[in-house]
């Protein structure tokens, strides 16, 4: 069978296929030029080889300069935005001992990076919380009467993490403390861009500050059809060691990133603000309306910083009149049992991914979702939608929202040839849940004063019948809804019923029914037969 790598070994072999590269010189003289060049860290008009620069990477780091609102600045192009970070903090060679403080918030490989790879080495790392600029203050102050050495202060003015804090940026460079001990001060400003946050013009009124911004531009810029990273910064002797180490651990990018970056990256500084903020603000009706969905507050928590909610709202606000700032927004399940995979699957079922697909990057034009099932968390993205269908989106999203109303309990009780999923309520919703349980609803909107009726169950699905249980006794082969009045509470409570076991929502558990009922309830108000709809197979 011809493959992939027997085609490709055909090629190479084949000699009379093969050209020299773009970077060989015809001549002596030419290529002298270029090792001229080469030694003086220029690229823009020759090359030896990719690893050392090349004219059309030089040509897309100027553009990019004019993207980030730094065309005079030193602009380095990586291969990744992880790598631009890599290359950055490793320039400035922090060795055994030397502290690097860093944001306890943020992109996770970044903090594996400080805690584990420098770490490991004997780096002392630091986590600390960035939105508050007074814990950044007090810990600086403590390490200065301490005579140790801050190499690094690294951090994500917007934190790509599920609690999103925001760093006073204006106020962090102000600090005397800072001002006296000078360290290194690596900001990575991949949530806002400089089309929400511009550091090249804020960075400009601390000249005396050392300072290197980092982005991922595989989002913003490329559109995701590449990895990609950048690193800027006005201080010339950072900018010489960061073109060496890009070169030392293979940062710098080839020419089918570049290639890339031509079709991709907008070609104007307008454009591409015109974008970056379309998609900012998308992001944020988005977020407002799930914070306005049933359950918000009491089962999940919506964290954007343009929500008033949020703990660094005032300086979100500073940054930005509209509040809208970031591309993305986290809703973290804040009960026991609620998963984020469990959101994201009633809000699937519940057709809140009309419109949107599942991905783990954002910035793309269309909304975007993903959930962490390690962290717990889901990860909404707005899109370039026009207002009218994003505010559909985000309807869709609140709606979807608003129908968690259990959690799976891991357990399951045979019936026939199904086995039920056995669902613990959430919230005074028990109705719902147990209809869960058997696959079928009444629409939350339809239902009187948010709670499932006997009238509602006969109104809205159509095979569901009274069941007359003082004459016909519970079957094996009937599923029952029972609605009983509780005795410790009074309240009127819905569970299932098959033969001699109930299905308790409210604990979510299996019992034999005559001994829940003794105990639980005072009174059977009625009893309504509801076939199953879409409980899971049964397996052979």
């Amino acid at each position: 069978m011809r493959g992939f790598f027997m085609i490709k070994t055909e090629r190479i072999l084949d000699n009379t296929k093969r050209t020299p590269p773009r970077f060989a010189a015809e001549s002596t003289t030419k290529f002298q030029d270029s090792l001229d060049d080469k030694n003086k860290g220029i690229y823009s008009e020759t090359a030896t080889y990719w690893r050392n620069g090349f004219p059309s990477l030089a040509s897309a780091e100027r553009h990019i300069g004019e993207l980030i609102g730094a065309p005079k600045e030193h602009i380095f192009l990586t291969n990744s935005g992880m790598s631009a970070l890599a290359t950055a903090v490793e320039a400035t060679a922090p060795t055994h001992g030397d502290i690097v403080i860093y944001g306890n918030q943020g992109y996770r490989n970044s903090l594996l990076f400080f805690q584990n790879i420098l770490g490991g080495r004997g780096v002392i790392p630091i986590p600390i919380n960035p939105g508050s600029i007074l814990d950044i203050e007090q810990v600086l102050q403590k390490i200065e009467s301490s005579k140790k050495i801050v190499k690094v202060l690294a951090f994500e003015p917007f934190a790509n993490d599920k609690k999103m804090p925001v760093v006073d940026v204006k106020k962090l460079l102000e600090l005397p403390v800072l001002q006296r001990i000078n360290p290194i001060i690596i900001l990575d400003n991949t949530l806002a861009t400089d089309s929400i946050l511009p550091l090249a013009s804020i960075l400009k009124k601390y000249p005396n500050l050392q300072t290197i911004v980092v982005e991922s531009i595989t989002k913003s810029y490329l559109s995701n059809e590449d990895n990609g990273g950048v690193i800027f910064t006005s201080n010339d002797e950072l900018a010489k060691l960061i073109q060496i180490y890009r070169k030392v651990y293979g940062s710098t990018p080839g020419p089918s990133l570049i290639q890339t970056a031509e079709k991709f990256i907008p070609p104007t500084k307008d454009q591409f603000d015109k974008e970056n903020r379309k998609i900012a603000q998308n992001t944020l009706i988005i977020a407002r309306a799930c914070e306005d969905a049933k359950g918000s507050g009491e089962l999940f928590e919506v964290i954007h910083p343009g929500l008033v909610s949020h703990p660094n709202y005032e300086i979100n606000n500073k940054i930005s009149i509209d509040n809208a700032t970031v591309p993305l927004f986290y809703i973290n399940p804040i009960i026991e049992g609620l998963t984020s995979k469990e959101i994201v699957r009633v809000i699937e079922r519940n057709n809140g991914l009309r419109d949107c697909f599942i991905t783990e990057s954002f910035g793309f034009p269309q909304t975007s979702i993903l959930w962490e099932p390690n962290s717990n968390y889901v990860r909404i993205a707005g899109g370039l939608e026009e207002n009218e269908k994003t505010i559909s989106i985000a309807n869709r999203f609140k709606d979807a929202l608003s129908q968690i109303i259990s959690i799976p309990t891991g357990e399951v009780f045979p019936f026939n040839n199904y086995k039920i999923e056995i669902r613990k309520q959430l919230l005074e919703n028990c109705g719902q849940t147990c209809l869960e349980m058997i696959g079928r609803e009444v629409p939350v909107e339809l239902l009187n004063e948010g709670e499932v009726s006997p009238l509602d169950l006969l109104g809205y699905i159509y095979d569901a019948k009274i069941h007359n249980f003082e004459i016909d006794e519970f079957s094996e082969n009937n599923i029952a809804m029972v609605l009983g009045n509780k005795k410790n509470t009074g309240r009127y409570h819905w569970y299932l019923r098959i033969g001699n076991n109930i299905i308790d929502p409210e604990q979510g558990i299996v019992e034999l029914a005559k001994e829940y009922e003794q105990r639980e309830i005072n009174e059977i108000i009625t009893s309504i037969l509801i076939p199953t709809k879409v409980a899971l197979p049964k397996e052979e």
